[in-house]
């Protein structure tokens, strides 16, 4: 059997698009009824979703070899297009991330949430910070058998251990939560302590004595620093006539990024891009006084960009 052949086959190519667009639909059905994060451990940011996403790649440009579709313009742009998009998409998956700012009225920032959750485990005597390690982990309560997770921590000749133990995910009408239980093991001393936390939502810490020592806990997202800062002068909802419902909404911002200034107005169709960052309006503060942005830093847009305009 010609190992090339197969790889490098039109038939090849439709199977691999085809396992592409199922997993894509498979995970749209799991990420509404278990949430994000099972979504991305069982399809996105699973091993044999990007390997199907390299071996896409890999075929293409076999095929565009093969068969010199450089001699043929048309031809040649259509299939090329489609390595772009997905080089696109690799530097997406593996550099690119998400965020949530929030900001009240009058107030300036340059903090967001992660879209990504972290395990934090800070090891303190007394007020004495002794240790401060994060790790980035996602769960899914579809199939717990994917969730295994340990991981050691040395410090003072002492040895701390994490396990994962068990993972909950529950959704109740718009709102979901999730509660992850880990084993911490101090030198032989074991004791199971449960986190709630979430994919972009900021856990709660939860501390375990240990004679002097207190390890503290948290799982969820954490705060990330921007290269900028961005004030909220004004946040403006306009409703429907004789209703209470919003028709539109619209965040009135400064971006403050070293000695330069300048105002913005980011809407439902308008976003602002500053660098690799875009800043989408995502939602508001329940009490109308300060804005929700979504951030996206993706440096994968403009392949992924360019291979549109090919196609």
């Amino acid at each position: 059997m010609n190992f090339k052949a197969i790889l490098f086959s039109f038939k090849t190519t439709l199977v691999l698009l085809a396992l592409l667009a199922a997993g894509a639909g498979v995970a749209t059905f799991i990420e509404n009824d278990f949430g994000t994060s099972s979504a991305r451990v069982l399809v996105y940011n699973n091993i044999w979703y990007e390997v199907v996403m390299i071996l896409t790649t890999i075929n293409l440009l076999g095929i565009i070899y093969k068969f010199k579709m450089w001699k043929n313009l048309p031809r040649f742009l259509f299939h090329f297009s489609f390595v772009v998009i997905l080089i696109g998409a690799i530097i997406t998956r593996y550099i690119g991330y998400e965020g949530i700012m929030q900001i009240p009225q009058g107030t300036t920032t340059n903090k967001m949430i992660s879209l990504e959750p972290y395990l934090q485990v800070t090891i303190k005597n007394g007020e004495e910070i002794i240790s401060h390690n994060e790790y980035q982990k996602e769960f899914t309560s579809l199939l717990p058998s994917l969730n295994n997770f340990f991981l050691i921590i040395n410090f003072d000749n002492n040895s701390l251990k994490i396990s994962y133990k068990d993972f909950m995910f529950a959704k109740k009408e718009a709102a979901t939560m999730g509660l992850l239980t880990v084993e911490a093991d101090l030198n032989g001393k074991k004791e199971d302590i449960r986190l709630p936390g979430l994919r972009g939502q900021i856990g709660v810490p939860k501390e375990l004595k240990f004679d002097n020592l207190t390890i503290v806990l948290e799982y969820g997202s954490r705060y990330l620093d921007l290269p900028f800062s961005i004030r909220l002068n004004e946040f403006k909802l306009d409703r429907y006539p004789g209703s209470m419902s919003p028709s539109s909404y619209a965040s009135e911002i400064t971006v403050i990024k070293d000695s330069k200034t300048y105002d913005y107005r980011i809407f439902m169709n308008r976003t602002l891009g500053e660098g690799n960052f875009l800043f989408f309006q995502s939602s508001y503060f329940p009490d109308e006084t300060g804005t929700v942005l979504s951030v996206n830093n993706d440096p994968g847009k403009w392949p992924t960009y360019f291979g549109y305009f090919l196609l």
